[in-house]
């Protein structure tokens, strides 16, 4: 049985979001699904080529029919149309705060396939309604200019090798509860005494790059919490009775999931 939700196409609006964080997207996606393939549509993407490339999105180069018109929004459509009626996706993610866009969503979800929408706080809310799920994202930080140091004094230190940032994961906690639903229904599948470390199995051979930070979740007063063990994941989403079993000689204690009332997992 797969652990993945299926597969989903990603379609990006590289004029309206030009500074988006791919990385962060990708890995958001990457937990549920299987990206089929991404592309990015805008004029001018001569700059943008080397970024594209090493986030493996295809760039759509769209010319101007019409001086003073931007034909990136029809080309985008028409696209998704095309994949909505003859390809094999199970899905469409839209990386876009146009509300241009909202027709398009509601045609795919007319279709049965589900719409995920990462955008930022200029989409209206007309497009975030729309979709069956808005994320919402903010531009990548640009590097600050760095300021140099002053010369310590005494023999010179050793370098350290800069160590690679985890890309956090960014949820809902409704997300996140129809998320790990979806996994516990995948892991019941296979025995019939579902554990923490099951469960953890299940979504670690789903997502083999998923980092030390497991996501990050906003509390009751909308701060950011990071999540960086699955003891920890499975208390904050409050979608499970947990019961303690004693380890064996060697193993720390496990834990055996019950399911609460969930919501039903995603619909392809």
């Amino acid at each position: 049985m797969s652990t993945k939700l299926g597969r989903i196409a990603v379609f990006i609006d590289l004029d309206n979001l030009p500074g988006a964080d791919f990385p962060t997207i990708f890995a958001r996606l990457n937990l549920g699904w299987d990206i089929h393939y991404c592309r990015g549509y805008g004029v001018n993407l001569e700059p943008k080529l080397d970024t594209l490339r090493a986030n493996g999105i295809l760039p759509v180069e769209v010319t101007c029919n019409t001086k003073g018109k931007n034909s990136t929004d029809a080309a985008l459509i028409v696209d998704a149309m095309e994949e909505l009626l003859m390809g094999k996706a199970d899905g469409f993610a839209i990386v876009t705060a146009d509300g241009d866009f909202t027709r398009l969503v509601f045609k795919i979800r007319e279709k049965g396939r589900k719409v995920v929408v990462f955008g930022d706080h200029k989409a209206p809310e007309s497009l975030r309604t729309s979709c069956n799920e808005f994320v919402l994202i903010e531009p990548k930080a640009k590097p600050q200019a760095s300021v140099p140091a002053a010369k310590p004094s005494g023999p010179a230190q050793p370098k350290l090798k800069p160590q690679a940032a985890a890309v956090p994961h960014l949820f809902t906690q409704d997300d996140l509860v129809r998320l790990l639903a979806h996994y516990f229904d995948v892991l019941c599948g296979t025995t019939k005494q579902p554990t923490l470390r099951a469960l953890e199995q299940v979504i670690r051979k789903a997502n083999p790059n998923i980092g030390p930070v497991l996501c990050k979740l906003k509390d009751s007063k909308g701060n950011l919490v990071e999540v960086r063990d699955f003891t920890h994941l499975i208390r904050v989403s409050n979608a499970f009775k947990i019961a303690k079993i004693a380890g064996t000689a060697g193993e720390s204690a496990d834990y055996l999931l019950t399911r609460k009332t969930l919501p039903d997992p995603p619909v392809k």
